[in-house]
């Protein structure tokens, strides 16, 4: 019987295998849902040990370095602002520069290029160092400045920054001890009465004093009103000897210092003049005997006296 050839199947030539579809790889697969961080960032210490800022910064380099399988990856400053939201560029520097510190990353800065980090979580720094390396760059500021800052980074022209309610707190300290503190006013008045801030009775040297209270305006006025007859050129250059003395001195407080600072131009004032030298005539160079004797005197010619009837 004849088959229909329209029904016929040919048994397959070849088996046909399906490759997979070439595509460009721009870069490794990011993992999906979360990128691990090591357990020592907590076990280790690393969280009481780095600023918030720092945190943030560590957290984008991971997940943009350990989570794209990378070595490494040049970041754009621009970029690190967006993402952490720090808006101020040196405060980015500072914390990479913490975590530089304790080698958890490395930075490899290139002249017009985006820094490039890498992570060195092998190569890193037990917590107990702390403190221990100062690098120039930790002294970069830490807080957005809206003025241009000036000092307090080798070289450059950065200014240490603190936080606002820092630097509010520490303002609010100072004026209220400067509000506390008496402003010395000269006294004229008998000198075992003239009162210098006797209700601080700490032992300070000269020099300590100064750094708390104005000495040299204070001590130089009351000298002005209680030694009127001294001008002001020999009252600042007693002072400054006095500054020199103190030196060596021991420490006395405020009180004990302006007594010492009267008494010791009172004794200016009671020195006893030197007695005046006694002047002596030269002695005589010459031999001649005669000349101890000075000018010989010269008497009139011997004359007859009439003495009348006494004879």
């Amino acid at each position: 019987m004849k088959s229909n050839l329209a029904h016929k199947h040919e048994p397959p030539q070849a088996e046909l295998v399906q490759f997979p579809k070439k595509e460009r790889q721009v870069m490794s697969d990011k993992e999906d849902g979360y990128t691990p961080l090591p357990n020592f960032i907590c076990d280790e210490g690393y969280l009481a040990v780095l600023d918030g800022d720092a945190v943030k910064c560590l957290l984008l380099l991971n997940r943009h370095v350990n989570g794209f399988h990378l070595k490494n990856k040049g970041m754009s400053e621009a970029l690190i602002k967006k993402i952490t939201g720090i808006k101020d560029g040196r405060t980015i520097q500072k914390y990479m520069a913490q975590l530089a510190k304790y080698k958890l990353i490395k930075i490899e800065k290139s002249k017009g290029k985006s820094n490039v980090y890498t992570l060195t979580f092998e190569d890193r720094l037990p917590t107990q160092y702390v403190g221990a390396f100062d690098g120039s760059a930790q002294n970069v500021p830490t807080c957005h400045v809206p003025t241009p800052p000036t000092c307090d980074v080798g070289g450059s022209t950065y200014m240490a920054c603190r936080s606002v309610k820092e630097i509010d707190l520490k303002e609010n300290i100072k004026n209220d001890e400067e509000d506390t503190r008496e402003k010395f006013q000269p006294q004229n008045r008998m000198l075992n009465f003239v009162m210098y801030h006797t209700d601080d009775q700490k032992f300070y040297k000269l020099v300590e004093l100064a750094q708390t209270y104005p000495v040299d305006s204070d001590f130089i006025a009351q000298a002005q009103v209680s030694f009127p007859n001294l001008n002001l050129d020999r009252i600042t250059s007693e002072f400054k000897k006095l500054c020199q003395w103190s030196l060596a001195a021991n420490g006395n407080n405020p009180q004990k210092w302006m007594t010492t600072w009267l008494n010791w131009l009172s004794n200016l004032t009671t020195e006893k003049p030197q007695a005046a030298k006694q002047q002596f005539a030269p002695k005589p160079n010459s031999r001649n005997v005669n000349d101890p004797w000075g000018e010989p005197k010269h008497y009139a010619p011997a004359s007859d006296i009439d003495t009348g009837d006494y004879l």
